[in-house]
């Protein structure tokens, strides 16, 4: 895996702690001090999910096996969970912007 950079590019790099235990959200955002948080995977689910941590205030780095993001020939269907996500971030209609509608499937 290639390290791709920290997300919170206004504080300078510290490498990421392994975490022996995985911790609740909710407990993630109660802390009183910031975390530093490795993130495994550049996928929808792990950048969203290192967005969200950042915002809590925790550092974050997220590595992923491609140096920069590639078209690898498949489509991405976003369910509506997926869709609250993404509003939540605030970069709903920039993806929906990029895509096509999807009405039905076979």
């Amino acid at each position: 895996m290639r390290h791709i950079g920290l997300l919170n590019t206004a504080t300078e790099f510290r490498p990421a702690v392994r975490l022996m235990y995985a911790p609740s959200c909710a407990n993630l955002a109660a802390m009183n001090h910031p975390l530093s948080i490795a993130v495994a995977g550049c996928g929808i689910a792990g950048l969203s999910a290192a967005i969200l941590l950042n915002r809590q205030g925790h550092k974050l780095t997220v590595f992923d096996q491609f140096a920069q993001p590639l078209p690898v020939g498949s489509g991405l269907v976003i369910q509506p969970v997926g869709q609250a996500v993404l509003a939540e971030l605030g970069v709903l209609e920039a993806a929906l912007s990029q895509g096509a509608r999807i009405t039905r499937m076979v």
